[in-house]
């Protein structure tokens, strides 16, 4: 009994290595999505825990360990490119955006100078209420 390691339940190691290299696959694959890798990042921790799990388990019970191993080795693999991935794209999408805000700015300023290009142009306008006619003082008896 002593240095021996217990999953909790009646669980086979060998189903948790399994698991682990399935999602680990498939957390590789998705990882090389450009802009949407990084969303492969939680399958990848998942699969590597669950294949050093099943690997250490394995181990003790001096099992084969090369589907764990994959497993663990596979889903690491994909935690690093979907890393990459949230990292690269983290500096697209700022540069983008920035961009946007630059070019929403720009027409902000157009449309604000067209309005006060239109705003002066109706101060010249003869039909304006607005004027005031001064009436000289000696005008009036």
């Amino acid at each position: 009994m002593k240095g021996e390691f217990y999953v909790s339940g009646n669980g086979n190691p060998k189903v948790f290595a399994i698991i682990s290299l399935v999602v680990g696959i498939g957390a590789l694959i998705f990882s090389f999505i450009p802009c949407v890798g990084y969303y492969a990042l939680g399958p990848g921790i998942i699969a590597t825990f669950a294949g050093a799990l099943s690997f250490i388990v394995l181990k003790s019970k001096e099992e084969k360990t090369t589907i764990a191993l994959a497993g663990a080795i596979i889903g690491a693999v994909a935690v690093s490119v979907a890393t990459f991935q949230y990292f690269y794209f983290k500096e697209v999408f700022d540069t983008k955006s920035k961009i946007e805000n630059t070019w929403n700015d720009l027409l902000l300023e157009k449309a604000l100078e067209s309005a006060r290009g239109s705003y002066d142009s109706l101060g010249n306008d003869s039909t304006s209420t607005d004027s005031v006619y001064v009436i000289p003082a000696d005008s009036i008896d």
